[in-house]
């Protein structure tokens, strides 16, 4: 065995409250996953139910203190939702694409027949030009309505033209162009359907309905209006210029995408961080950091608010250490105790203070278990010592030292039946070096713990007075 040594704790308290954020994680993605479910979903119900009951299951995991298989199973559920509503999402930006891309062809259509009817001569009911009319202008209309007036009108068309234009004109199942009336029906049809497969504008379409989905509807409004224009307006009669204001478009409609996707981003890792700090009970503390970084977010800065939240969790970790300290001291001292140790109310107090606690044992005469270090960062060492101006037992410095080894496993041992770890990081051969001399503190303490304990007797009887 070994002589002094590095030690690492880590207690119950501080892996419950780990898996306390872990569970908090999950109901934020649970939180973040119901509003992407459609009434078309038809197996959301199984899938929620399956999720609760994998929560549940984590839940009970805890409540028994298997924090590994916590830890584990947490992870891989927060990653599995997270994944679903990544499904969710891109099958919603799909379908929008595909709903504006018919709405689109639909507008195209009208637009198409109604001027063709012109072109030829083709007199059209006026409750069916209204209906081509309103399709045309992109007012909302009834799709097989207007797709069985263009198919009439389609046949009318077939049957004023010759054998040959019929045949290719028969092809042209939704539209026409007027701009290119010039045009045979099979070069007109190719034309279409270069146009209307554009792979740029399905690209558009999904980055609109990604905007509208992440709360940035009048920039995908926007977007749409000005996408639109493109293709019916002015802009879409000369191909080159279309051409040239669709890639213009594109590299916007990136760069606002890019940027929504940043805040969606830093909006759900403060919601995180929230949920973290409210479970922790540190939501207080870290109030003032939380505030600015949805000020930042309101006013678009982003790493400011990025800043904001890391400052948060920084502060969130420095009150978990705290804590996890002084349960790791209180750990250790309630195993020294039953080890034989002289441990006295108050000395963990000390210890926290002081950096630093010397305890006796009483079978062990003029030497002492030193306990030192920044307990914050979960480290300590400890080592036996021998005491100033104290007699001596008969046990050599390698002996004193074999003997704490053997009852750091013990304590070990103690610890980790109430859930917590004692760690051995580092430690130096028995009896490589000499014990380290002390001053006999033991007296000083004791006074320290005499005066803490009188104090509260003093605070309690004045709290009780009339």
């Amino acid at each position: 065995m070994s002589g002094p040594k590095v030690l690492r704790t880590v207690t119950r308290e501080e892996r419950i409250e780990l898996g306390l954020i872990q569970i908090a994680m999950i109901e934020e993605a649970i939180k973040r996953w119901r509003p992407e479910v459609t009434d078309t979903d038809v197996d959301a119900i199984s899938r929620e139910e399956h999720i609760l009951a994998k929560k549940t299951q984590i839940e009970g995991l805890l409540a028994v203190d298997r924090f590994d298989e916590v830890a584990s199973l947490s992870g891989a559920l927060v990653a599995s939702v997270n994944q679903d509503i990544d499904r969710m999402r891109e099958e919603q930006y799909i379908r929008h694409a595909k709903a504006l891309s018919r709405e689109r062809s639909l507008r195209y259509t009208a637009r198409s027949v109604l001027e063709r009817c012109h072109q030829v001569g083709v007199s059209i009911p006026h409750n069916r030009s209204d209906v081509l009319q309103k399709a045309a202008d992109g007012e909302p209309t009834n799709f097989r309505e207007v797709a069985d007036i263009a198919t009439g009108l389609l046949d009318v068309f077939a049957e004023r033209e010759t054998k040959e234009a019929a045949d290719g004109r028969a092809s042209l199942a939704v539209s026409l162009a007027g701009p290119h009336c010039d045009l045979s029906a099979s070069e007109l049809l190719a034309t279409m359907e270069a146009e209307m497969k554009d792979p740029r504008l399905g690209i558009a379409d999904k980055q609109i309905a990604e905007l509208a989905k992440l709360e940035e509807r009048q920039a995908a409004e926007s977007f749409e209006r000005r996408l639109a224009d493109i293709v019916f307006g002015s802009v879409g009669c000369d191909p080159a210029k279309g051409s040239l204001a669709l890639d213009a478009l594109g590299v916007e409609l990136a760069q606002a995408v890019k940027h929504t996707r940043q805040v969606a981003e830093v909006k759900q890792a403060l919601a995180v961080e929230i949920a973290a700090a409210t479970v922790t009970k540190d939501l207080e503390a870290c109030r003032g950091t939380i505030v600015a970084a949805q000020q930042n977010i309101e006013k678009c800065q982003l790493d400011c608010a990025r800043e904001q939240i890391s400052k948060s969790r920084e502060i969130r970790d420095a009150c978990a250490r705290a804590r996890a300290a002084q349960a790791g001291r209180v750990a250790i001292l309630r195993g020294l105790k039953q080890l034989g140790y002289e441990v006295r109310e108050g000395m963990s107090t000390i210890w926290a203070d002081k950096r630093r606690l010397v305890i006796r044992h009483p079978g062990k005469k003029g030497v002492a278990l030193e306990l030192a270090g920044n307990a914050e960062l979960g480290r300590l060492q400890a080592r036996m010592v021998a005491v100033q101006g104290a007699v001596r037992g008969s046990p050599s410095d390698r002996e004193v030292e074999l003997d704490w080894c053997s009852e750091l496993k013990t304590l070990q041992d103690a610890v980790a039946k109430t859930g917590g770890s004692v760690e051995v990081e580092n430690a130096t051969p028995a009896g490589a070096r000499p014990l380290k001399l002390v001053p006999d503190e033991w007296a000083e303490e004791q006074n320290a713990v005499s005066r803490q304990r009188a104090q509260g007797l003093k605070s309690s009887r004045v709290s009780e007075m009339p």
